[in-house]
């Protein structure tokens, strides 16, 4: 008899530990199936407290959008156990080649990576367990990042961990901070590249005593980007390079004449013991195919750097596209306030609100790149929004069907969502301009039951009416 999580969610089979691919009986789609372990020692209610915290947790990383994030879509409690749902995801996890790709490779691999881990960061949610299990390579060579929702808050410190030894940086059991996701991205890039951990250990607690006092193995294979991947390693949280992902896109440029293409070389059964010598718990069915399989090369290609740059050479501010008065007329009495979260242009966030109504616009920079980037990379972003909000809502909340605004920028959506709770509403919308794409979030919470649709109907052509001049503001800038 088929399992079925929360009532909705039928499994088909298991993937490895605590992955399974299911069926979603009510979108009538597959979607991956993580249930998130809880230490066995705990007592009933510290585990009903931790289960609690891992779907604010997923709700939190919910939000994160980046081309590099494999989405968290839904979160439920199961017979107290946490599961988290995202899309199901083509291609095959790290764990298939260790050592296997090239300093460029590895390098293009990490800039995807960073990008993501900086979009989390921006929105306050910490991975919390970046490692080869939960990183994935599609097929045209881009990476993906999994695993989201089982990492801690950077604005909640109420559950951490210990990690995958190897992966968990020397200060994630006392104090994670947005650094130590980048600690772990350098432990899994070196792994990749170099085949072999940058702690090795026969035991998870000789390899946690080597990453609490030990420098890491001098890497061999390298070349130019060993002194980015020891960086990254650093002990002091402080020491660690913030701005990592232009240094990766650098190093991932091919030199003059090189091919994009490089074999993998096929991996053995050797290759699950080497994981498992360092504390690797999933290895997925689509991995063990890969590492069973004839001695056939693989192709991984990164794609070529955008042609069309886009009209943006930096990005605008967000408060400047709007003036006072179209400010007034959508939160009258507004405060404004601009920001610029970590590895986001100056100024990509302005915020305008008042006691009943907050409007957030974020701006999205595509520079060109060996990793793609440009007008192309924008209208793939919106793509995306697109997409995610097609899929059948959450079991936290509801989507409505999204909106077209072809007279928005130059692409333009949106849509409206709700929290089954009724705690929050809000009217989204997207619009693209060239190589920068604009997000907007028209929000209000605790609505009446009697003015839920009322308030409904203003969101959303509070989004649409901001979508449009911010569209008609880009057009004129750049």
């Amino acid at each position: 008899m088929q399992a079925k999580i929360a009532g909705r969610y039928a499994v088909l089979h298991s993937l490895g530990t605590h992955l399974h691919l299911a069926y979603d009986e009510r979108t009538g789609g597959q979607a991956f199936l993580r249930e998130v372990p809880l230490p066995p020692e705990l007592a009933d209610d510290e585990r009903s407290t931790l289960a609690e915290h891992v779907i604010r947790e997923a709700a939190a990383a919910s939000r994160v959008r980046h081309p590099a994030i494999v989405p968290v879509l839904d979160a439920v409690l199961h017979e107290g156990k946490p599961w988290i749902v995202t899309p199901p995801i083509n291609g095959q996890p790290l764990t298939a080649c260790f050592g296997a790709l090239s300093p460029q490779q590895t390098a293009a691999l990490g800039a995807d990576l960073a990008g993501a881990l900086s979009a989390a960061h921006t929105l306050g949610v910490l991975h919390g367990d970046v490692q080869p299990a939960n990183v994935w390579l599609t097929p045209d060579g881009r990476g993906l990042l999994t695993g989201f929702g089982t990492g801690v808050s950077a604005r909640s410190q109420a559950a951490s961990s210990i990690g995958t030894p190897g992966f968990a940086a020397p200060e994630k059991t006392t104090n994670p901070v947005p650094s130590s996701d980048l600690w772990s991205l350098g432990a899994t890039l070196y792994l990749a590249v170099e085949g072999v951990p940058p702690f090795p250990g026969n035991s998870p607690m000789e390899v946690l005593s080597a990453v609490l006092s030990a420098e890491p193995r001098p890497p061999e294979k390298a070349g130019d980007l060993g002194p980015v991947l020891l960086a990254l390693l650093a002990k002091d949280p402080a020491q660690r390079p913030a701005e990592v992902e232009d240094d990766l896109v650098r190093l991932a440029r091919p030199a003059s004449g090189e091919n994009r293409t490089v074999a993998m070389r096929p991996r053995t059964f050797a290759l699950l013991a080497a994981c498992a010598a360092v504390a690797i718990a999933s290895v997925t069915a689509t991995a063990t195919a890969l590492l069973t399989a004839p001695e056939a090369p693989v192709s991984f290609k990164k794609p070529a750097t955008a042609t069309d740059p886009g009209k943006f050479g930096t990005s605008p501010r967000a408060c400047d596209l709007l003036t006072d008065a179209q400010a007034g007329e959508l939160v009258p009495d507004f405060d404004r306030q601009e920001y610029t979260p970590s590895g986001l242009p100056l100024g990509a966030q302005c915020t305008l609100s008042n006691d009943k109504l907050t409007v957030k616009i974020e701006l999205s920079h595509y520079k060109p790149g060996p990793l793609g980037g440009g007008p192309e990379t924008a209208r793939e972003f919106l793509a995306g929004l697109k997409a995610d909000a097609t899929r059948e809502g959450s079991s936290s909340r509801t989507v409505s069907q999204v909106r077209d605004l072809p007279e928005a920028g130059e692409q333009g959506i949106a849509y409206n969502e709700q929290r089954t709770d009724g705690s929050r509403y809000i009217g989204h919308a997207a619009v693209a301009v060239s190589n920068l794409a604009a997000t907007i979030e028209c929000a209000k919470e605790d609505v009446e039951e009697a003015e839920k649709d009322r308030v409904t109907q203003e969101l959303g052509s509070c989004a649409e009416k901001t979508a449009g001049w911010l569209g008609e503001s880009l057009k004129r800038t750049g």
